[in-house]
């Protein structure tokens, strides 16, 4: 079975839909649009509307999109249905004990899968597509296009879509021309496992190891606009989230601003417990306005940057939502936790050519967000994987809005520099005291200090 299933008879019948279409005297987006794209009526794709006419208007050029980008979109996305290449589908867990899975596509091939994306020629239902086998995430992007009926999706959607316009308008001026992207590059998808016993395989192997360096950054300063490192995604397990329809933190944001990401939503079911996925070398084509995030997130304009080689790595903390999150102190979650890490800091699964990307990590309140993880405890965490992983020589620490979180690091810095202590031996304090944090609500980096030196405990 091929991930790559796109309804190749549907795109010849929007083909001609958008040819007669672009000679029409009475042209409306109103009605073609709907027409076009298998929806009852304009009410039902209210963001998409949307975001054509403020895109249009910014460009000052009415039907941009009807007479550019559509015509190049279709036969982009024929080209790719009509290739036939195949791509089968990474399953749950099918990366553990095994070799990293690695697919490799050129700008041009990732244009034509999200075109069809556009065009929603995928033969994959959206609302249903995680209760079929294999259980893929949705890869239309029709969701994106009705809103919900939300507001606050609906607007947040459109200014998404203005992100995908991007994409589409500036890789449709490029693939006109019959050139490749100047960039030269190829996205890579990598998937990789490691097994549970790890855990217990380092603290034998790399037990006596020291912490490596902890940068911690200003507030409000962006993983995302870190060169020159690998930037960790605070992923769901499914890969992008809710990145086609209505996501609008982290991960999704990165996947609209970066749509290429979403090509990994073709043939990637959700990571299992020991995995990660690298997404090496994608483009970013859009900003989002400074200041805006969720429900305030806003389109800021065309990306201007120059291509450099990149890497991302989704991993997916474990979600505490409806139950109690001081239960992620308890030995087997921290251990989930840390096989999660030690799967996405391996980069030795990456080409030997890419792995330099890993040598300085750039992360932050991972998990700490709507999945209520606890920032002080995932941070030792996170320091104790890289200190483990081998080619990582920093971790650089991008603490958002927790000032507290700041001025407290100086402390557990200076109390584990003094101790001389281990990534080993931090694991085992929180390991062996993991009762007391599940019972109570006192400061890990506090508990951890006052054990290290003997003194009192840190108060928040």
């Amino acid at each position: 079975m091929s991930a790559l299933s796109i309804n190749v008879r549907r795109l010849y019948e929007q083909k001609t839909i958008i040819a007669e279409a672009a000679t029409s005297r009475s042209f409306k987006y109103t009605q073609f649009l709907p027409g076009l794209l298998g929806f009852k009526d304009a009410n039902a794709i209210v963001s998409l509307l949307t975001a054509v006419e403020i895109f249009e208007y910014a460009h000052k050029s009415p039907l941009l999109v009807l007479r550019t980008l559509l015509p190049s979109m279709v036969t982009a996305a024929v080209r790719i249905g009509e290739s036939k290449r195949p791509i089968p589908p990474c399953l749950t867990d099918s990366t553990v004990d095994k070799p990293p899975r690695i697919d490799v596509f050129s700008p041009y091939e990732c244009y034509g899968i999200m075109s069809a994306s556009f065009l929603c020629s995928f033969d994959r239902d959206s609302a249903n597509s995680l209760s079929a086998k294999p259980a893929l995430p949705s890869i239309n992007l029709d969701e994106m296009f009705m809103g919900n009926f939300v507001p606050q999706h609906y607007e947040v959607e459109s200014q998404k879509l203005l992100m995908f316009l991007d994409y589409y308008h500036q890789s449709t001026l490029e693939f006109q021309q019959e050139q490749r992207p100047a960039d030269g590059r190829s996205f890579v998808v990598i998937r990789n496992g490691l097994p549970s016993s790890v855990v217990d395989q380092y603290l034998g192997q790399r037990g006596t190891r020291p912490f490596i360096p902890l940068l911690m950054h200003p507030l409000r300063e962006s993983i995302d606009d870190q060169v020159g490192m690998l930037r960790v995604d605070f992923a769901n397990a499914i890969i992008g989230g809710a990145s086609l329809s209505f996501g609008c933190v982290q991960e999704e944001i990165t996947f609209a601003v970066c749509p290429e990401l979403n090509v990994a939503r073709l043939m990637h079911e959700s990571m299992g417990a020991g995995e990660a996925i690298f997404l090496v070398n994608s483009r970013q084509f859009s900003n989002v306005k400074p200041g805006t995030y969720a429900s305030t997130l806003a389109y800021g304009g065309p990306c201007d940057k120059a291509f450099c080689s990149n890497a991302i790595v989704a991993i997916d903390a474990a979600d505490y939502r409806g139950m109690n999150s001081r239960q992620q102190f308890h030995p087997v979650l921290l251990r989930r936790e840390l096989l999660k890490l030690l799967a996405g800091f391996n980069i030795r699964s990456l080409p030997r050519d890419l792995q330099h990307l890993g040598a300085k990590i750039a992360t932050g309140n991972w998990g700490c967000g709507c999945f209520r993880g606890d920032a002080e405890l995932k941070l030792l965490l996170q320091w104790i994987a890289a200190s483990w992983s081998d080619g990582v020589l920093e971790l650089h620490y991008f603490p958002f809005n927790r000032d507290d979180l700041i001025a407290n690091f100086v402390k557990l810095g200076d109390a584990i520099r003094t101790a001389n202590v281990t990534p080993a031996t931090v694991l085992h304090l929180l390991e062996t005291h993991a009762q007391h944090f599940v019972q109570n609500k006192a400061s890990v980096w506090s508990v951890v200090c006052s054990l290290l030196t003997g003194g009192p405990s840190m108060v928040r």
